[in-house]
Parts: structure tokens; sequence; C-alpha cells
């Protein structure tokens, strides 16, 4: 387990990533933690909770900077230069008027594009709308008109029984208005003989209030016969039938389309005539648009020109001070030139190329940085770049965040007084920072002051006693006394040579090569057929070839959402999850687990409840909290641009992936998606899925790239001919070493990724 407590306030871009994963520093502090068990899944946490890795390692990548032979690589790359000079430069109003400006003009692109591959199904939708107005008004349906028709049809199917119920009232109500010169006795006249009875009683009382009454009835009664009667001659039968079911037909056919009510249809209808109005004048809408993005571009040039400015200013300076710093670091004749080029085209960075170009003996030629010298120059150099950007921050009066700094055989060809001048610099950035040397050498003047330790560099060497090796991430050992047997593999320590002076496998190329630490050293040779890329090479073809991805764990940083919904989920009962519940549950089914929940915390849910509320918990975090790995979408959209086709190939279900994809930015860059659903619900087991993906990508699967982190996915993968890039990431921990033996490649971040599939 390793754990580290960071302390200060946030105000670099480590307090952003910490905010953005909705966390606060308390009182100026965050803690940061990764837990790494002999067994299960490791654990990253940040003040407590748990985290993606990513989000733990852009923090600490704030607090942390490698300068190793092979980190050293990575400042090759211009996007890295770029954010020195920035960082040396310190405008971040500019860099922020910049991004806003940037972001408004790449919002309304993705506008006008969205506009643009919308027109066709606009067009579709436009013609629907009219022929659904035009068929609606055909048949012009009137409120309440279904009731009424319905009524009329009721009553002429049932006209002969009207007739015979009608007839039969009035017999009894009026014989008179059936029959003519009945002489039997009807109920309004017999009515009528009781109230004139009641009436003739000449005594005060009630007679006279009940022949009121019976005058009363009889009036009702003379109604209720009059509108039978004038039902008798209601010939019914003359009405037309067939007309009155075809009117029917018509309007339950709108209800069919545009229902379930009349009234329904009438309001889609002219609903429909204020859509069809926003359709038809999109092509004006497209060009205020456009005009728009005219405008939001000038302003976006014009903030980055001012950027350029500072830029091309920042670069002279830097440049100066480092080519000085280099004479007493035994460099003398060394220049660094940084060049600052505009471009034609504005991206996320303004409209600057930047070159850091390095001279490291006189008349040797100018190469870019990381071609032109040797590891311990590059070291010598990147420190005599962190020396003059802290500088910098300490003469202008701001504050330099705290740093630590681990230089990898920085003394390498250097001895006697020079040795000592580069001790005294690696001293005079300590006063700022933690700075770590890694050295060969078992005594050393780097960490001498005036013959005196500096409290703030510390060295590790090949010689050094065991308690003094620190755990770092890359480094594997499977000698140190302090690794039990339960952990070797999962150990990582940053001595470059073990006890027993067997090398150990200080980066992965050596583990997939089986080389030495000298071989490895030489994997930029044409012969090296294992090779991570830059991102930003150029002149890169990839058309006919396919690249399909897996998402958790190689697209997503998202393994460590499940740990988190348990967290959650038991801390809402009044739980901590035990010790031992990751281990017991990980073999387990879902329902098995959700059984196994209930049961262990006497819980009153059922599985059923508790597998909806994990599912549910899971949607969120997989739409909010779950990051991209670092640089897939820069890498993504690299190889589109190439010509690549992508795809994904995941075992995820469409309510997890579709929101995740979305929610990192990834998802418009892919041409398919499939999951082992779609494969027959077969497992990366069998290699079903990355087939199916090819095919839809219409890619032979010879010529397709898989990335995975799984090591089962990856037999199946070049089972069928395709080639593999594995992803490091927990999971992949305990089959690491035969990942390396297996893969054509393999990543910590998608920096690593090939440019050529």
């Amino acid at each position: 387990m390793g754990a580290g407590r960071v302390r200060g306030r946030f105000v670099t871009s480590r307090g952003c990533v910490a905010h953005e994963a909705g966390f606060e520093p308390e009182d100026g502090e965050l803690f940061l933690s990764r837990k790494v068990p002999a067994s299960g899944r490791s654990r990253s946490m940040l003040s407590g909770r748990s985290v993606p890795r990513s989000v733990l390692g852009s923090i600490a990548a704030e607090l942390v900077t490698i300068h190793g032979q092979a980190d050293q690589l990575r400042i090759a790359s211009s996007v890295r230069q770029r954010e020195f000079l920035d960082r040396y430069a310190g405008d971040d109003v500019a860099l922020a008027a910049y991004g806003k400006a940037w972001n408004a003009l790449r919002a309304m692109d993705e506008r006008l594009e969205r506009l643009s591959s919308q027109e066709s199904s606009m067009r579709q939708q436009a013609d629907y709308l009219r022929e659904s107005i035009e068929r609606i008004n055909r048949i012009d349906p009137q409120p309440g008109e279904m009731t009424e028709l319905r009524a009329r049809r009721d009553r002429i199917e049932n006209a002969a029984e009207i007739a015979e119920g009608v007839n039969r009232a009035l017999s009894a109500l009026d014989a008179s208005q059936v029959v003519d010169d009945v002489e039997s006795s009807s109920a309004t006249d017999l009515i009528d003989r009781a109230s004139q009875a009641l009436r003739a009683i000449h005594v005060d009382g009630m007679f006279s209030e009940l022949a009121d009454r019976l005058d009363s009835i009889s009036t009702d009664l003379s109604d209720v016969v009059f509108t039978l009667s004038g039902e008798v001659d209601n010939d019914l039968g003359m009405e037309d039938l067939d007309a009155i079911n075809g009117r029917i037909h018509e309007l339950d056919d709108l209800i069919r389309r545009w229902g379930p009510e009349l009234s329904d249809v009438i309001a889609w209808r002219d609903q429909a005539v204020f859509d069809l109005e926003d359709l038809d004048a999109s092509p004006e809408k497209v060009s205020q648009l456009q005009a728009e993005r005219e405008k939001l571009f000038g302003e976006a040039l014009k903030a980055a020109r001012a950027v350029s400015k500072r830029r091309v200013a920042a670069a002279k300076e830097l440049a100066a001070k480092v080519t000085a710093e280099l004479e007493s670091l035994a460099m003398s004749g060394s220049k660094l030139e940084i060049r600052v080029s505009e471009r034609e085209h504005l991206d996320a960075s303004g409209a600057d190329g930047i070159d850091f170009l390095f001279t490291p003996f006189p008349g040797s030629p100018q190469m870019p940085m990381g071609k032109s010298a040797s590891g311990g120059e590059l070291s010598r150099l990147m420190l005599a770049l962190e020396l003059v950007a802290a500088e910098k921050h300490v003469v202008a009066g701001g504050s330099v965040p705290p740093m630590t700094f681990i230089f990898d055989e920085v003394d390498a060809g250097v001895g006697g007084k020079t040795a000592v001048e580069l001790g005294a610099r690696l001293a005079k950035l300590a006063q700022s920072a933690q700075v770590i040397v890694v050295t060969h050498l078992h005594r050393s003047h780097l960490g001498r002051t005036n013959s005196t330790w500096s409290p703030k560099v510390k060295r590790i060497t090949d010689q050094s006693p065991p308690p003094s090796i620190k755990c770092v991430e890359r480094h594997v050992c499977t000698k140190s006394p302090a690794c039990s047997p339960a952990v070797k593999a999962r150990r990582r320590w940053n001595m470059p040579r073990n006890y027993s002076n067997r090398p150990c496998l200080t980066d992965p190329w050596q583990a997939i090569a089986g080389k030495s630490q000298n071989q490895s050293q030489n994997r930029e040779s044409k012969n090296t057929t294992i090779k991570g890329a830059d991102m930003t090479q150029e002149n890169v073809s990839n058309q006919g070839k396919g690249a399909i991805f897996d998402l958790d764990g190689t697209l997503l940083d998202s393994m460590g959402v499940w740990d988190q919904v348990d967290v959650d989920f038991l801390a809402k009962r009044g739980f901590e999850v035990p010790g031992d519940y990751m281990q017991k549950v990980a073999a387990m089914q879902f329902r098995q687990i959700a059984e196994y929940t209930i049961a262990r915390f006497n819980l009153s849910d059922t599985p059923e409840e508790l597998m909806e509320e994990w599912d549910h918990m899971a949607r969120v975090m997989y739409s909010t909290v779950v990051e991209a790995k670092p640089h897939a979408r820069e890498y993504l959209a690299t190889l589109k641009a190439s010509g690549a086709k992508l795809s994904v190939a995941t075992s995820l279900p469409p309510m997890l992936r579709e929101p995740a994809m979305r929610h990192v930015g990834i998802f418009d860059y892919f041409d398919e998606v499939v999951s082992v659903d779609d494969a027959g619900d077969i497992g990366k087991d069998r290699p079903d899925v990355y087939l199916l993906a090819a095919s839809r990508l219409g890619i032979e699967p010879t010529d397709c790239t898989v990335f995975e982190d799984l090591l089962v996915g990856m037999r199946s993968a070049k089972s069928v001919g395709m080639r593999v890039w594995a992803m490091h990431d927990d999971s992949s921990d305990a089959d690491w070493p035969a990942i390396c033996g297996l893969a054509d490649g393999v990543m910590f971040d998608f920096h690593d990724a090939p440019a050529a599939l």
C-alpha cells in the first residue's frame, strides 16, 4: 500500500482536477492514497473517497516530475514543450482568454457540423411533416366529431329496437299518439283525473298540495310524450351508414398515427405547422451561424496572437538563460533555441508550433530535443530548464508550487569540479522543491554543498540499503526482502537493479523484448518492432486500417466505479466495506452478490431492489465521474484524421457505455460500437466480438489492431491474426508478465500508442 499527503493551497491545475472530480480541499489540504492488496482490485483514494486512477494521476503529475531517460523522451513532443513554455511565461490571463475564445469557436464548429450532418435527415423530416399535415387537412377532423359519429352509427344499427321501445312507451303514456280513436285510458289521462278528484275535495289540508304535484308530473309526462312522438316520425333507416363508417375509419387512421385522441391529432397538426416553418428556415439559420462563426474566429485569432507574442518573448528569454546555465553543467558550447512558428490553423493550444532545438556541442547539427543528446545530457538540460523556470517564479515574486523532481543519471559522464557544480545546482533547485537523484555512483558529490549533505537532495543508488528504496508505479522487483511472496508480482520499486545485480524490469519494453537493460535503451533503433509513437507524428496514413478499442480499463478509467458503488451503497445503510468483502464477491454473479450482501448485512431489501439500485448508481457514475485514460481523446482524433476506421468492442451494456462515452467526449470518433451481446452473447474468451467489429468496419482482421487491457481478450484477438496493444490497468496487474510476452506493444497511457497501425 502506498499513501501520500498533499498540503498547500491548490492554486494550480491539481486544484482544478480535484474540483472537477467533486472534491474541495479542506483547510487547504488533500489526501492522496493508492492501495494495492495482495489479491483483488486496487483502490485509488482522494480525501477518503474512491476516484478513478486517472484523477489521482493527474493530481500527482502536478506534484512529481520525473526526468528519467525514458521520461525525457516525452519532452520531445511539441505538446510538452508548449506546456513548459507557457508555464515559464506565466501569462495565465492571455491563455484563459484564448481558451474561452477557442471553446466558443469549437462549440460553433460542432454546431455547424451537426447541422450539416443533419441536413439530409432534416429534409426527410420536413417532407414527412408536409405529407402528414396535408393528409390531416384533407380529412379535416373536427373537435368532438368522432363521438357524434359513433352515436349516429349506434342509432342506425339499433333503429328497429329504438322504434319498438318508443311505440311501447307511447302506448303506455298516451296511446293516441300511436293509434287513432283508441278508447283505453293513457297514463296522462289517469293522472289528470286523479288531480281533478283531489281538487274536488273542499277540505283544507294536503289534498291541494298533492294535486299540484300531480299536475307537475303530468307536465313532465307531456314533455316526454312530445319528445317520443317526434322519434316516431324519424326515419333512421334513411341515414347513410356506409358514409358514417367510412368517415369513422378515416378518423381512426389519424388517431392510430398521431393519437391517442382526435384532439391530439389536431394539436399535433398545429405544432407540425410551426416545426415545418423552422425546418424550412434552416438555410437562413446556417447562414446566420456561419456569420457568427467568422466573428468568433476573428476573436480567437486575436487572442491567439496575444498568446503568441508572449510565447515569443518567453522563448527568447528562456533559451538564453538555459544556454547560460548549461555552461556550469559541463556542457560548454551547448545551445538551446526555442522556435515559435505560426501555423495556418488554430487548435486548443493556439496558432503556434513550438520546437525546442538543441545543439549538444559546437559543430553538431541543431536537432529536435530528444534526438540530439545522450540520456545524461538530456538530464542536465532538463535540470537547467527547471532551474531557470524556478528562478523566474522566485524573482517575479510568485509562489512556486511544492514539487518533487526525480533526475535519473544526471551525473553521467561528469566528475570532479563539474560534479560539485552540478550538486550546487541541484541544491539550488532544492530550495523550492524536493529533489531526488538516481545514480549508479556509490559516492557522489551531487548531494553535497560545501561538504555538507543538502537536506532536500536525496540519492538512490545501486548500493543503497533496502530501507531507502521507495515504492513507485512502473518498476518491478521480485528480489527485495520487503516483498512478501503474496505481493511480489504487484509491488513496484524505483531501483535500477535489484540486490543480486540482475536487471529489474525497469520498463515495459524489456518485458516484451526479453532484452537486457542496454538493449532496451536502444529501442529507438529501426530494427526494433515494438515501439511507442508520439501521437503528434505527421504524415502517417492509416487508410484501410481498423482500430478496435475495449472500453473499461482501456479507453475508460472506470475500474474503480464498482468499488465506489460498494462504499456509497453500504454507507447509506450505516456500514463500512469490510476488508474481505471485495475478495468474497469477486467471483460471484451479479445476483449472487446481491443475495450475499443481504445475508451478510441483514438487509431488508430484495435481490432485485439491490441490483436495480446498483445499476442506477453505476449509470450515474459512468455518466458523471468516469474519465478517459490520459490522451485518449487526442489519440482517437489523430487516428481518425489519418484515415483509420474506429470501433468499440465492449462487454458494457448500452445504458452504461453510451453515457460514459459521451461524458468523456469520445462517442463521435467511432464508426461502429459493438458488444458481446451483439456477438451472440459470447464473451471475450472467444474472438467473435472482435471479428464482428472488423466486419462492420469492412476491414480484414489482419488489418485491425485491438487495444485491450485483459489477457483473455488479447489472446482471442491474436488468434484471428489481429495485432494487439496492451493498456496497463489495475485489472491487468496479475497477468502483466504474460501480457508483455503476447502483445505487439504495451502502454501506460495513450502517449505511448502507435501512430501507424
